[in-house]
């Protein structure tokens, strides 16, 4: 759990995520010390100056045999399938068209890539939000690739052309009978999706071609703002001629404030999935300074209190976790801020800036069947309390899939959801008690705002959604762009695309991993599919997609060349003054 934490939460930790390239570093002082260590001895024993380096050097080469003798395993062992990986690389080149490769579990040494054909890993995927959602389990983590219905939708809109799934390395993977029966068994599975046009090599690095595959860029007609869980994807693919590449999705509840950028978004479709007009109101309403989330006071262990948390990148086994021991199931988004978990009767303070008498006190918490109560407390003043328990929950089917002699495994679980309440007013300023009784209750964030702001946003959401919202998945629109679009690369961080036959307005797609900073004219992406970028067009034209932040690589090379210059001259003065 550290790792992943620092991964998500340091900023450039990402860089180190090789630990080899450390390696450099420890060899080149070894090589100092040992050098010192030859020269001080034989400094003390004169009579072995010629022998004793001799014997260190032949020391060494003895180390290192199995360079030498071609025995190294692990990362500098020599990669197998060399013949093979060179037969795939001439399929690759020789196909011009854009199309990422998907490596299952991750890309091997002499693995393909190109900028036409640039390489993902399942095992970097599997912790993404669509992909994560699809797992069945914690054993094994890429099944998602087989168990998600809409699996084939969403490698479409990632751009993915291609998998590999290579076998065992024997030098640098640890092989078992259980393991290969495994991999024959994913393999067979997964070429046999309805998805997958063809095999395109065999064993030992067989390779499958996706039926089709969105480009870097691509316009969906359609753009659907979603209040609930991504579970969505489910019931959609299951329209008649729905197409995912065709429907930009924007998840409100992924991240505070992106309700309140929905008038960038062209002509967006509401949806409520199993949600109400209370979270509407919240979602589209609420700044994001507003939110706050009792699980930055916690850690990963109960404390003193008994709480804990749990974080959105710890989604598998969150979810696991809820089903093992509480047989109940959740999908929900966090905001990211993570769960703050009581289990029993527990309390909890916590302090909340600005707290003003008169303000609404607002929660978002895990509605369950084995959920209770949650009160909440100013001093020994009640403020409110909420109901977290459902009765006659909705069952949740989940589905293991089997293989030849072994069966499909179905497992149930009560269906659990996060839900915004109305608490009570605040009556004075200071902290918060929160006293939970049930088996598990969950909350995710607080909100305090006005009165008279809450009444104007449960009547902008109701407005809203009269205008815009879908009342069922049937009435979703299935619309085709017939817009053309061409693009040009000026450099990783910069793209010309030209849009012409537009009709209206759309949301242009950009297949990179989201990032707020990637920008079309100056305006800010908004993440798609939890995935990757869109942006809102309106008309025929050239567009500029650049990466905000490389306009700070110039100024940082122009400052690091000065630095370097002041030092080589100064350098230069103090070797010219000891001179003299």
């Amino acid at each position: 759990q550290i790792y992943p934490w620092l991964f998500t939460h340091i900023p450039g930790f990402s860089l180190f995520r090789d630990s080899t390239k450390f390696f450099f570093l420890v060899a080149l002082s070894y090589s100092v010390l040992i050098a010192f260590t030859v020269d001080e001895i034989i400094k003390r024993f004169s009579k072995f100056k010629v022998i004793f380096p001799i014997f260190i050097i032949l020391y060494l080469l003895f180390l290192i045999r199995p360079v030498y003798f071609g025995k190294m395993t692990g990362t500098f062992s020599i990669p197998r399938y060399e013949k093979e990986y060179s037969t795939l690389t001439s399929i690759f080149e020789n196909d011009k068209s854009f199309g990422r490769i998907f490596w299952i579990p991750s890309r091997t040494p002499l693995g393909y890539a190109s900028r036409l054909h640039s390489s993902l890993e399942a095992s970097r995927l599997e912790s993404l939000r669509p992909f994560a959602i699809s797992t069945v389990g914690t054993y094994e983590t890429q099944n998602f690739i087989r168990e998600g219905d809409y699996m084939g939708e969403l490698f479409d809109i990632a751009g993915i052309g291609y998998l590999v799934y290579p076998y065992f390395d024997p030098k640098r993977d640890d092989i078992s009978k259980e393991k290969v029966e495994y991999y024959n068994t994913f393999l067979n599975q997964i070429e046999n999706l309805p998805w997958i046009d063809e095999k395109i090599s065999e064993l030992p690095v067989p390779v499958l071609k996706t039926k089709q595959n969105q480009d870097h860029f691509f316009i969906a007609e359609n753009t659907l703002a979603i209040v609930g869980s991504d579970n969505i994807y489910n019931d959609l693919v299951k329209i008649p001629e729905f197409k995912l590449s065709n429907n930009a999705l924007i998840f409100l509840e992924e991240n505070p404030g992106l309700g309140s950028r929905l008038e960038e978004l062209p002509n967006p479709n509401l949806i409520l999935n199993a949600k109400s007009h209370v979270d509407l109101a919240v979602d589209l309403n609420i700044a994001p300074e507003r939110f706050f989330f009792p699980a930055k006071l916690l850690d990963f262990e109960p404390n003193e209190t008994g709480w804990w948390k749990r974080e959105a990148y710890d989604f598998l086994s969150w979810r696991n976790f809820l089903q093992e021991k509480y047989s109940i199931d959740n999908l929900d988004f966090d905001y990211g801020g993570g769960w703050a978990v009581a289990e029993g009767e527990r309390r909890l303070k916590v302090e909340i800036e600005n707290l003003d008498s008169g303000e609404v006190l607002l929660v978002r918490v895990m509605k369950s069947s084995r959920g209770g109560k949650i009160e909440f407390f100013q001093g020994e003043k009640l403020v409110g309390e909420v109901g977290a328990i459902i009765e006659g929950p909705q069952e949740v089917e989940i589905k293991l899939s089997g293989y030849k002699e072994i069966p499909d495994q179905f497992f149930h679980y009560d269906k659990s959801d996060f839900a915004w309440f109305e608490v009570g007013d605040i009556q004075k300023e200071g902290s918060l008690t929160l006293v939970t009784r049930g088996d598990i209750n969950v909350i995710n964030a607080l909100v305090v705002t006005s009165k008279h702001e809450w009444s104007q946003a449960l009547l902008n959401a109701k407005t809203l959604f009269e205008e815009r919202g879908v009342k069922d998945l049937t009435s979703v629109p299935i619309n085709y762009s017939e817009a053309t679009l061409s693009f040009q690369r000026i450099a990783p961080t910069h793209y010309k695309v030209k849009v012409s036959g537009l009709k209206g307005p759309a949301t242009l797609a950009f297949s990179e991993t989201y990032d707020p900073s990637w920008q079309l004219d100056g305006e800010g992406s908004y993440p798609l599919y939890s995935l990757i970028n869109g942006f809102s067009i309106e008309k025929d034209g050239e567009y500029d997609v650049f990466f905000e932040p490389q306009k700070c690589v110039l100024p940082g090379l122009v400052i690091s060349g000065l630095t370097l210059f002041s030092l080589i001259f100064l350098l230069i003065r103090y070797y010219a003054k000891s001179k003299n």
